[in-house]
């Protein structure tokens, strides 16, 4: 009878780290009026493209540009900065973004960044349309060995009891 709750409770144990990774790690925004005092922007991200394009918010953009002395900075593109989707999500890490549009908040900055776009410091984000998984986040990116390894040696004491009988 222990040997049958033991297998019950590992099999339980190897469910749960299947389902881990495909949990949600990122919604998407629920609420748009939660951060009044910061700016919100819509950004699309590709890695051919320079600097995220602003593709929502261009508003803001273009009364924060009219504020400063330089007229070529670009206005469709920002350069992130702060706490981006990019420290948070491994895919942009690997070369593969499987997440391309955003939702931003946080604030202009002055300064130009490498492709003379203007710097936003990003406070919050949100993914635009789905969720990102948390087997995509750094969080998980780091643990993954670790993750890995338990899931092996469960499956191996779930074969050696099934041996033992």
């Amino acid at each position: 009878m222990k040997l049958y709750k033991l297998k019950i409770l590992l099999i339980i144990i190897l469910i749960i780290l299947i389902v881990i990774p495909f949990l949600p790690y990122k919604m998407p925004e629920i609420n748009q009026y939660e951060y009044d005092n910061l700016t919100r922007l819509e950004i699309q991200c590709h890695e051919w493209s320079g600097g995220p394009k602003v593709i929502g918010g261009q508003e803001h953009l273009g009364r924060f540009l009219e504020t400063l002395p330089d007229k070529t900075i670009s206005r469709d593109t920002v350069n992130l900065i702060g706490n981006t989707p990019f420290k948070s999500i491994s895919t942009f890490r690997q070369g593969i973004p499987s997440y391309s549009e955003f939702v931003v908040y946080g604030e202009f900055k002055e300064g130009n960044s490498r492709f003379n776009e203007v710097s936003f410091d990003v406070k919050e984000w949100y993914p635009k349309n789905k969720y990102v998984t948390l087997y995509d986040s750094m969080i998980f990116y780091k643990l993954k060995i670790y993750f890995n390894s338990m899931i092996i040696i469960i499956v191996l004491l779930l074969a050696s009891l099934k041996v033992k009988k």
